[in-house]
């Protein structure tokens, strides 16, 4: 099956999910209504049903994603993004490993982080990748998150790496050859690392998984970088 031919099925299947999802959805918002008090046993489980059922939209709506993405159907505004503030912003958002005392430590770059990007799809698929390193963290720890810049003129790369600080952790700058290909086919996050190794690779940029002995608690990427103006 080639690139077309699998943005069509997938759109396919996006239809033909979304219409009776949205019917049982519409369904159990009625029965909640009809439904008496909050302590009323049937009211429970019409709402864990109804949760259950907005999960599956939700995936839907993913799947739409990843099939106008596919079908090279998005397009990406292409503004300049300080990519060190954005992770520090995402950073600061994303609750994954708090109850377990998991948490980020941002090293700070030493020169602007300057990207081309569209900033929405780019916080997205960030906040994706923080929150699956953070989620495959068991025991409690630092998560390492460097954030720089490498190389020179059109090999000029911006980078972000993410790794345990009891591990192997995050070099002192960044060699793709140390880090693994992405694997983007683990459970509990639906289908948002697909985006955002697609979004990333559609911003001319590679994702990698794993460093060393630390093949799943450890995520990196990398983007064009630009110039800084003089």
């Amino acid at each position: 099956m080639n690139r077309d031919e699998s943005a069509r099925l997938l759109s396919l299947a996006v239809h033909e999910f979304r219409t009776p999802v949205t019917v049982v959805a519409g369904y159990l918002r009625m029965l909640l209504k009809m439904q008496p008090g909050p302590a009323d046993q049937p009211r429970k489980l019409i709402e864990e049903a109804e949760k259950s059922c907005t999960r599956l939209a939700a995936l839907i709506a993913e799947l739409s994603e990843i099939s106008n993405l596919t079908a090279g159907q998005v397009s990406f505004e292409r503004n300049e993004i300080d990519l060190f503030a954005l992770l520090d912003e995402v950073a600061a958002t994303v609750r994954e490993g708090a109850d377990r005392d998991v948490r980020l430590q941002i090293e700070r770059s030493h020169e602007p982080v300057l990207i081309a990007g569209d900033r929405k799809y780019l916080t997205r698929g960030l906040e994706s990748l923080l929150t699956a390193t953070l989620r495959e963290r068991a025991q409690p720890g630092v998560l390492v998150v460097a954030c720089g810049v490498q190389g020179r003129g059109t090999e000029r790369f911006a980078y972000v790496a993410i790794a345990p600080r009891d591990g192997d952790g995050v070099p002192d700058g960044f060699r793709a050859s140390e880090w693994a290909p992405f694997e983007e086919w683990r459970g509990g996050l639906g289908f948002r690392l697909v985006l955002a190794r697609q979004v990333i690779t559609a911003h001319g940029g590679q994702v990698f998984s794993g460093r060393g002995t630390e093949p799943r608690g450890a995520c990196a990427f990398t983007l064009p970088a630009r110039e800084p103006e003089s």
